[in-house]
């Protein structure tokens, strides 16, 4: 019988019976030594860190007195309409001036410094009494705050003293960051879209607000606005559009994987 040398001299070879065996390759140990530490610092995150969960509406600033529907006193027709939808009125300045049944004329004054939110009449147009004419914002003795419409659903979730974080549809948050506020009022009935345009004028799309289903207005009280970044060079009017994050609670992640 004939044999290869190279079988022969590996018969004739010791048995490497002293060297350490090797089960797995080491860049496996390393993955799972790595995996291992992800899960420890997944973990640790999960039970000891805090991350708010919040929710987000959108609105508009305004002032504290609110908006008032200002209604014509006796019967005539409008000779010339003075104020325009968003435009800002003194005391005592003409907002339209009426000819009565008589034919005699006399202007229509605004009764306080106000915002024009909605003008509701127009030139040749017959008025009877307790016909709206004017939405007026109130400007005067009035603290400016935020408006904003949240969920129907969410809404009984929200308190009072509740931190926001707002931002500015005008202003750029990259550069100028956002500002702080607290819920200060929850509304308890849903917004109609008569409601909200009796509020917020023509000048808002309110079908939009409403678009996602019934929605519930939140008062975000405003102490004086302080940018987190830098303050623009302009400061914010009544009736400019805002995003609002409202922080509903502070939880561990941990309780969402045991929820």
């Amino acid at each position: 019988m004939r044999f290869s040398k190279q079988a022969l001299r590996t018969l004739e070879s010791a048995e490497d019976l002293d060297e350490a065996a090797r089960l797995v390759p080491a860049p496996v140990w390393l993955a799972a030594a790595a995996a291992a530490l992800v899960l420890a610092v997944g973990g640790c995150w999960a039970i000891f860190a805090v991350v708010p969960r919040t929710v987000s509406a959108q609105g508009v600033l305004t002032y504290s007195a609110g908006v008032s529907t200002l209604a014509a006193g006796k019967p005539g027709q409008v000779v010339t309409v003075w104020a325009r939808s968003d435009q800002q009125v003194a005391q005592g300045q003409p907002l339209y001036t009426e000819s009565d049944e008589a034919g005699s004329q006399h202007n229509v004054l605004a009764p306080w410094p106000a915002l024009v939110v909605n003008q509701l009449i127009s030139s040749g147009q017959w008025l009877r009494p307790e016909t709206p004419v004017f939405a007026l914002e109130r400007l005067d003795s009035s603290k400016l705050e935020a408006a904003v419409y949240v969920d129907a659903v969410v809404a009984p979730s929200l308190r009072p003293g509740m931190a926001v974080r707002l931002e500015a549809r005008a202003v750029s948050v990259g550069d100028y960051g956002t500002f702080a506020g607290i819920v200060s009022e929850v509304g308890t009935f849903p917004e109609t879209e008569e409601s909200l345009r009796a509020f917020l004028g023509t000048a808002h799309d309110v079908r939009a607000l409403l678009a996602s289903g019934p929605v519930v207005r939140v008062v975000i009280a405003l102490d004086k606005i302080r940018w987190s970044k830098a303050a623009p060079p302009f400061e914010l009017a009544s009736q400019s559009d805002v995003k609002a994050t409202i922080t509903l609670a502070y939880e561990h992640p941990v309780r969402w994987l045991l929820s």
